[in-house]
């Protein structure tokens, strides 16, 4: 802003050369801005994880590209043909606050909270089920993947190991549809580890 100052009777207002200057970019051009840059962070963040995957998973794709939809999250090359690949993120904030409690008080049996925690690993593979996808006859694989914030929450639910939750929940509604998915994958980043596919 400026201020005024008084010469001979006369009010001026004086502003500063450098505020005058100033020239905001339009509200729309700072939202298609923020949008693109979040859109850049997003499939950044998703051929990280994919790098991560395919190693851990000891898959021959060496690089994957993104793709918008309707069509998956990216595409690469396995066995000399095309597969995309949809990916979801397994984090719940309830969730996380009760693993840290579990360790916290271990061994004391602690009670979760069901109306404060989700369970991501079964949300998400349901979520991804109803999906349609255009993908002109390619196949789709699906990796579901922990990448909660905090490294002290890494990992499934302890104590029960990964398989055995799977095996009674996750196997179970895989069996009765697929989806548009020829496989599924649950991928943990922390320790970079493949912790249970289907079939």
């Amino acid at each position: 802003a400026g201020h005024q100052a008084r010469a001979g009777g006369t009010r001026y207002i004086v502003t500063s050369p450098g505020l005058a200057s100033c020239r905001r970019r339009p509200l729309s051009s700072n939202v298609s801005h923020r949008m693109k840059s979040q859109s850049d962070a997003r499939e950044a963040h998703e051929l990280l994880v994919f790098a991560e995957f395919a190693q851990a998973a000891a898959l021959p794709a060496r690089s994957a590209s993104s793709r918008l939809p309707p069509e998956p999250d990216l595409i690469t090359t396995l066995d000399g043909r095309p597969c995309y690949f949809e990916l979801g993120r397994l984090a719940d904030n309830g969730y996380a606050k009760f693993i840290l409690e579990v360790r916290r008080r271990s061994p004391s049996p602690v009670a979760p909270n069901y109306r404060e925690i989700g369970y991501p690993q079964r949300d998400m593979l349901l979520q991804k089920l109803s999906k349609s996808y255009q993908t002109f006859g390619h196949p789709i694989h699906l990796v579901l993947y922990f990448d909660i914030d905090a490294p002290q929450v890494e990992g499934p639910l302890p104590p029960i190991p990964f398989e055995q939750e799977a095996t009674h929940v996750m196997e179970p509604i895989l069996r009765q549809s697929m989806g548009p998915f020829s496989k599924v994958w649950y991928f943990e980043r922390y320790r970079r580890t493949v912790l249970w596919s289907y079939p």
